[in-house]
């Protein structure tokens, strides 16, 4: 274990002892870019690259979406900045963001540049920055627009190992976040096909209904072709009553007000829904004065101006007496049109396509009241429309559902990668190894052996041994070998994955190898694709290395085994699974409850992990605190599987 020193920086904590802690202009050049005068079109729509603080987003950047001419780098002053360089976000709301510059390029002055003087490897220059995000918000001035400035970067602290041990975790780095990011990358792909097939779903659904092999008739409707014959089209201005707030009565920002009535606009629709927990607020003057757009159940709101123009929601519920701004329509639909049936058309991809026309059509779109009572939409019988909004509230729900999981997936390794960085970056993991070295996170117990698989072959046989009356198969064995990794304290260098059955680590077959092949100890049989063992004649002479590896620690390992002795396969995959999610908040220092460890599981895990309702996962966590069975963050955060 490498000795560590304090550095009494909070967001760095401590760093082996033998590294340096510098401040970055000692290694690098910082300076910040400069934008040329904006009302110069000449200066704009040239070839060279040139970079804004939005699109620094903690990743490689290897294109640019704006560029100028040779005209406007001369007259923004700024200076050239060569590719694998690393950039940092100075303001705005991706301030404290990096990126690695692939390319060289120019950028605007919201954006700090470090030039290193090959004193340091370039891309660890890029990984120490990504944990400095705390200390760069806390920097921040109170402008307007908060942000940093150029002293504030030079002045950050590096943690600061040879080159040599730079090249190594660097090297560790980009394979380890690269795989996370194919990961990442993955899930964000299939919420866009969720999002695509949601989309195609709820289209068919009101163009066609739900039934197939229906007499069809052909429509005037735009993008739509036929529709039921039992359905009729019409303009919206035959089923709905529209308004919005009148220009005159519109608001000042200096109006709001601390509490009040709830002033909705665009940045309130999320996702087709109505968030109401960063609202502004006006008194009850200004809510008053328009009684026509105070919101009721069932309005739909619908965005008519800007970038968000075509967004909308439904208000399936009122928190409170709320309005809408300027750039809100209030649509109340009359008793032959479902409410729902018409939020969904708006969701169809025939009302994106008029939105999207429109949006090409003017630079600042603007759907006026007019234009929406002159939309045509398809309307089947009242019975009907309901029949299809029942029937799309159960698929949205459906599809909502996986998009949620995904969404999180992606969280939570976005925070396993800040962790792994974090480690790494000020020596806190020896790359190579899984050994961490913070005084606050246990860095693990070793055993007297050279080959962590063998020592965990032999605590395989102890299981076997234990356990081979009691209904033992591979996913017992598996949860019994990581419950005693995790509850002794071994640190065996195991990366545990979530999967189907619960924690698990590559070396469980490579260890059935050695006691099987190598050793002859066991016979490891496959029953009906149901993995078992059989115990052979030779087994007892496993006992000689248990004894020396393991005797000090054989009332843990026997607590253990005594525990899961008896639990089917289900509730051991179940201890294991709940243990590893509360081992995972410990390590994460989060704050800790019985309902959010089990919601990790069933939400976080693995859809498999559905199959137990919510109250069995809980009494089987209540049961394991009786026992005593309760984890201290031993060893790594379980890695997230895509699913």
């Amino acid at each position: 274990m490498k000795k560590m020193k304090e550095t009494e920086i909070e967001w760095i904590g401590c760093i082996p002892f033998n590294w340096n802690l510098v401040k970055y202009k000692r290694y690098c050049e910082v300076f910040a870019g400069g934008t040329p005068d904006t009302g110069r079109q000449e200066y704009y729509d040239g070839d060279i690259p040139w970079i804004q603080s939005g699109k620094i987003q903690n990743c490689d950047i290897e294109d640019c979406s704006r560029y100028i001419t040779k005209l406007g780098v001369e007259n923004s002053s700024t200076k050239f900045i060569p590719k694998n360089t690393s950039l940092l976000a100075m303001t705005g709301a991706t301030c404290g963001n990096v990126g690695y510059s692939k390319i060289d390029l120019y950028a605007n002055q919201s954006v700090m540049a470090f030039v290193n003087n090959k004193m340091v490897n370039n891309r660890f220059v890029y990984y120490s920055l990504y944990i400095q995000r705390d200390g760069i918000l806390i920097n921040q001035n109170g402008s307007a627009q908060a942000g940093i400035n150029v002293e504030n970067g030079k002045n950050l602290y590096m943690p600061c190992p040879n080159l040599i041990e730079q090249k190594r975790i660097v090297n560790y780095l980009d394979r380890k976040i690269g795989e996370v990011n194919k990961i990442i990358e993955k899930a964000k792909i299939t919420i866009e096909d969720y999002k695509k097939y949601r989309e195609a779903i709820i289209t068919k659904s009101v163009t066609k209904g739900l039934k197939n092999n229906v007499d069809m008739k052909s429509t005037n409707i735009e993008w739509v072709d036929k529709i039921p014959f039992a359905w009729h089209e019409t303009r919206l201005k035959n089923k709905i009553y529209v308004r919005a707030r009148l220009g005159w009565k519109g608001l000042k920002a200096e109006e709001y007000v601390n509490k009040g009535y709830p002033l909705l606009s665009a940045f309130n629709i999320i996702n087709s829904k109505l968030n109401f927990e960063d609202v502004n607020y006006i008194n009850k003057f200004r809510y008053d004065e328009s009684p026509e757009i105070k919101l009721s159940l069932g309005d739909i709101l619908l965005v008519k101006d800007g970038a968000g123009i075509g967004k909308c929601a439904i208000v399936e519920k009122l928190p409170t007496a709320s309005t809408v701004n300027g750039s809100i329509a209030l649509l109340t639909c009359d008793k032959s049109l479902n409410s729902k049936y018409l939020y969904y058309y708006f969701l169809s991809k025939i009302f994106q396509k008029y939105i999207d026309r429109l949006k090409d059509g003017m630079g600042v779109p603007h759907l006026f009241q007019r234009d929406i009572k002159m939309i045509y939409l398809a309307i089947p019988p009242i019975e009907e429309q309901n029949k299809i909004v029942k029937f799309l509230n159960i698929k949205c729900n459906e599809i909502d559902s996986l998009i949620k999981n995904k969404e999180r997936i992606i969280i939570e390794l976005e925070a396993y990668k800040k962790s792994l960085i974090y480690e790494c970056v000020t020596g806190k993991k020896e790359v190579g190894s899984n050994k961490l070295l913070n005084k606050n996170i246990s860095t693990g117990i070793k055993v007297k052996c050279k080959d962590n698989i063998f020592a965990q072959s032999i605590l395989l046989c102890k299981i076997i041994e234990e356990l081979s009356k009691y209904n033992l198969g591979r996913v017992k064995a598996e949860k019994a070998l990581y419950l005693i990794e995790k509850y002794v304290g071994f640190d065996f260098s195991n990366n545990y994955v979530r999967e189907k059955a619960g924690p698990l680590a590559e070396p469980i077959y490579k260890c059935e190898t050695i006691i099987s092949k190598s050793n002859k100890w066991v016979k490891v049989k496959n029953v009906n694709k149901h993995i078992e063992y059989e115990i052979l004649p030779d087994f007892n002479k496993y006992k000689k290395y248990y004894n020396n590896y393991y005797s000090s620690y054989d009332d843990k390992i026997e607590k253990i085994i005594e525990i899961i002795k008896d639990c089917s396969t289900d509730k051991a995959e179940m201890i294991a699974t709940l243990y590893a999610s509360w081992n995972d908040f410990i390590i994460k220092k989060e704050k800790i409850s019985n309902l959010k460890i089990v919601r990790d599981v069933r939400e976080n895990w693995n859809d498999t992990k559905k199959r137990f309702d919510e109250k069995k996962w809980l009494d089987v966590l209540e049961e394991m605190k009786q026992i005593g069975l309760t984890p201290k963050g031993n060893g790594n955060l379980t890695i997230i599987k895509e699913q």
